[in-house]
């Protein structure tokens, strides 16, 4: 069952969001670039229930791709909903998200709220 978020936690949560694409799922990315290089793809590693790192700055166009290390299923669901969702990512899966649009992207997960994180894009 997925855990909805009261009122005060999504207006607190909430961003203007726009410019993301959901890619196909595939095998993890390369994770970070030398200094001052483009970053073409981010890793966001799902472990004991939190995303980690639970932050990530990254330029547009850049995909990240969020592996799940947990027995539980998890989710990367932008809030406000609707802007980009990973669907269901079980044990072992990895699911990837373009970022394409400068701004602070907030997520969370549906079926655990208390598991949160953010992408920082910069142009």
């Amino acid at each position: 069952m997925r855990t909805a978020l009261t009122g005060a936690v999504v207006a607190a949560l909430a961003v203007g969001v726009s410019g993301l694409a959901l890619a196909k799922d595939s095998p993890s990315g390369s994770q970070g670039a030398a200094s001052g290089a483009a970053v073409k793809a981010m890793k966001v590693d799902i472990q004991n229930f939190k995303y980690k790192p639970q932050t990530v700055e990254i330029k547009a166009g850049t995909k990240v791709s969020f592996t799940n290390g947990d027995t539980a299923k998890h989710t990367a669901t932008s809030q406000p909903q609707g802007k980009f969702d990973s669907g269901d990512i079980s044990k072992g899966q990895t699911k990837k998200v373009t970022f394409k649009t400068p701004g602070t992207f907030r997520y969370y997960c549906v079926y655990h709220a208390f598991m949160t994180g953010s992408v920082k894009v910069d142009p």
